[in-house]
C-alpha cells in the first residue's frame, strides 16, 4: 500500500487529534449519558459501550463513567437491554441481542484497566453478573448462544435458534473479560468488601465470586469449542448463520483471542477479498463500500498478531474518513470516494479508530484484545 511505502512507523493520531475525535463522540452523548450511533440517532448498548471505551482511552473519564452508569440504569431486571433506544432513551426495538448484553463485561474491564477506578468496578460488577447470567442461561448443549430474543406476548421470550459467528466471538471475549474481572475481585484484600448484586448494603464473599467465575469458564470453554468447530468443519453449520460476506466474520475470532490454525487461516484467506490498497476494508466482500470501523478493527486484529506493518497500512487508510472536527465518516464507496450513508459520521467509527490507535501504539487496550492466555 502506498500510504506507508517507505515508512516503518505507525501513522498514529496526535494527542490533539484524539481529543478532537473524543469531542465528536461526546457531542453524541445525551445528558443522561447514552451515546447515540449518530447525532440524535438511535442508541444500542454495544456501540454505546464501544464509544465509552474510546472516551476512557482519550482521558474523558467523567463522560465514560457517565456512559457506564447509563447502562446500569437502563438494564432490565433479568440482566438484558433492548436492542435499540431512541435519542430520548425510550426502547424502539424491544428484542434483545446477546452480544450487546454481554459486551458490558469487556467495557467494565477496559475501564478498570485504564483508570483503576475501584468504586466504579464494584458498582458495575453486579451489572456484569446479571448480564452474563442472562446470556449464559441461553446457551445450548452444543455451546452455541442464540443471537436474538423476541420479547412479545410469549413467556418466556422466544429465542432465535441461530447464532452469528462474529457476535458469538464477541460474547466469548466478554465471558473472558468477566473471568478477568472476577480474578481482580478475588485478588482484593480481605478488608475490601465487594457490593452484592442487590443494593442492600451486604457484600459478596469470595466463594460467590468464585462460583460466578466457574460458570463463565464453563460457558466460555463450550462456546470456544463451538466456534472452533464451525471454523474446522460444517458440523456446526446448523447453529451459525452464514455471514462469510461480512468482514467481521473473518477477523473477530482474532479480536476474541481465539488464535488457532483455523482462525489464522480464515483471516489469511480473507485478506485479498476484503482489503484493498489505499482504501482499507470492505464491510462486505461483494460491495466496494469501505468502512472506517471495520478497517480499524481489522487493524487491531493484525496488530495483536504482531503484523504491525499491515496494521499500520490499514490504520493509515482511516484518515480518508476523518473530517476537520475529528469525526469519522462511516464509510465511502469506490471508486468515486463518495461517503455512504451520505455525510454520515458515527460514534462507533470514531471509537474504533481511537481504540485501534491505542492498540497499535502499545496502549493498554492491546491487553484487552491480545491473547492474554499466552497461546
Amino acid at each position: 500500500m502506498s500510504y506507508l511505502e517507505n515508512q516503518d512507523t505507525a501513522p498514529l493520531l496526535s494527542e490533539y487529534e484524539i481529543q478532537k475525535t473524543a469531542n465528536s463522540i461526546v457531542s453524541m452523548q445525551t445528558k443522561e449519558g447514552a451515546i447515540a450511533k449518530t447525532l440524535h440517532g438511535s442508541i444500542d448498548v454495544w456501540n454505546h459501550l464501544e464509544a465509552a471505551m474510546a472516551l476512557t482511552v482519550a482521558g474523558y473519564t467523567n463522560e465514560s463513567e457517565k456512559a457506564l452508569l447509563w447502562v446500569r440504569s437502563a438494564q432490565n431486571a433479568d440482566g438484558w437491554w433492548y436492542c435499540a433506544y431512541d435519542s430520548d432513551g425510550v426502547a424502539s426495538d424491544k428484542s434483545a441481542d446477546t452480544n450487546q448484553c454481554s459486551y458490558v463485561a469487556s467495557a467494565v474491564l477496559h475501564n478498570f484497566m485504564l483508570t483503576k477506578n475501584q468504586n466504579l468496578l464494584f458498582l458495575m460488577w453486579p451489572v456484569v453478573v446479571k448480564a452474563l447470567n442472562f446470556v449464559t442461561g441461553l446457551q445450548d448443549t452444543g455451546g452455541c448462544i442464540p443471537w436474538t430474543l423476541e420479547f412479545g406476548a410469549s413467556t418466556p421470550p422466544a429465542s432465535s435458534p441461530k447464532s452469528l459467528f462474529a457476535a458469538s466471538c464477541s460474547v466469548y471475549h466478554s465471558l473472558k473479560s468477566a473471568i478477568r474481572i472476577a480474578d481482580v475481585l478475588l485478588a482484593m484484600p480481605d478488608n475490601i468488601p465487594v457490593p452484592v448484586l442487590s443494593v442492600t448494603g451486604k457484600y459478596y464473599d469470595r466463594l460467590y465470586i468464585s462460583k460466578q467465575k466457574l460458570t463463565y469458564v464453563i460457558s466460555a470453554t463450550a462456546l470456544r469449542e463451538s466456534l472452533i468447530g464451525y471454523m474446522v468443519s460444517a458440523r456446526h453449520s446448523a447453529c451459525y448463520i452464514d455471514k462469510n460476506l461480512y468482514a467481521m466474520d473473518h477477523y473477530y475470532s482474532i479480536l476474541a483471542s481465539i488464535i488457532t490454525e483455523e482462525s489464522l487461516a480464515r483471516l489469511q484467506s480473507a485478506r485479498s477479498n476484503f482489503i484493498a490498497d489505499d482504501w482499507g476494508v470492505r464491510c462486505l466482500s461483494d460491495k466496494d463500500w469501505f468502512t472506517s470501523a471495520e478497517t480499524a478493527e481489522w487493524a487491531i486484529a493484525e496488530a495483536c498478531l504482531g503484523n504491525s506493518r499491515l496494521a499500520n497500512e490499514l490504520f493509515a487508510t482511516t484518515f480518508r474518513h476523518r473530517l476537520h472536527d475529528g469525526s469519522y465518516l462511516t464509510g465511502d464507496v469506490f471508486p468515486g470516494g463518495n461517503s455512504f450513508p451520505p455525510g454520515e459520521t458515527s460514534s462507533y467509527s470514531a471509537a474504533a479508530v481511537i481504540l485501534a490507535n491505542d492498540v497499535i501504539s502499545g496502549g493498554m487496550t492491546r491487553l484487552l484484545f491480545s491473547d492474554y492466555e499466552g497461546k
